[in-house]
């Protein structure tokens, strides 16, 4: 009897062991759990509605967890005819300001999303997405500037950023402080510069082009 006794009392031993494993074992996983649960809602996504004079939306969904100096943008079509799409800018600068404007008067409102980086130059860049006749909408293609557009006497003589987009009596417009040989970042000497773009429609979509 004494043997069976000490034979139990070892079970017994054996299994609270295993019950303890299983219980430690389980809430290290519940934890790891709950981290994930925290990273993911340091998320912070601000969706705007942005609606034309026919009805069409655009919404412009915009992820602020990379921090100040990035955002993470998507634009999503809602309400076209034919075609809704979601349109992935991916990774760019801090969205400055989103409008709506109908620049080549053909009736159907396009949505322009301004950003501006950080750094000494602070670049403005400029996204938009055309109306297809209410059809759908797409992407514009905007010109990069070219360092030939840079120098004397061409469109964007001294430019170096410091730029501002807006609508001028119908028109979009890029304002920029020109930069003389020898200013410096926080000083240009040559004045304001504005250059008028056009919206235009190329081979494969929609066209923005600096110039009357």
């Amino acid at each position: 009897m004494k043997i069976i006794k000490e034979l139990d009392m070892f079970s017994y031993l054996k299994i609270y062991t295993l019950l303890l494993v299983v219980v430690l074992f389980s809430a290290c996983t519940g934890t790891s759990k709950k981290t994930e649960k925290s990273e993911n809602s340091n998320t912070t996504i601000d969706s705007r509605k942005f609606e034309t004079k026919s009805g069409k939306l655009f919404v412009v969904h915009i992820d602020h967890s990379f921090g100040v100096s990035l955002n993470e943008v998507r634009i999503e079509t809602i309400n076209f005819e034919a075609a809704n799409e979601v349109y992935e800018l991916g990774t760019i600068d801090p969205v400055e300001r989103i409008f709506l404007a109908d620049i080549d008067n053909n009736g159907f409102e396009e949505l322009y999303l301004v950003t501006r980086s950080g750094g000494s130059g602070s670049y403005s860049t400029i996204y938009g997405f055309a109306s297809n006749k209410d059809k759908s909408a797409t992407p514009i293609y905007v010109l990069p500037i070219s360092e030939k557009q840079q120098q004397a006497g061409e469109l964007f003589e001294g430019f170096l950023g410091h730029n501002k987009f807006s609508i001028e009596n119908g028109r979009l417009v890029n304002e920029f402080p020109v930069y003389m040989e020898g200013d410096i970042n926080a000083k240009a000497t040559g004045g304001l510069r504005k250059i008028k773009y056009k919206l235009v429609t190329g081979e494969a979509g929609w066209i923005l082009k600096p110039g009357d």
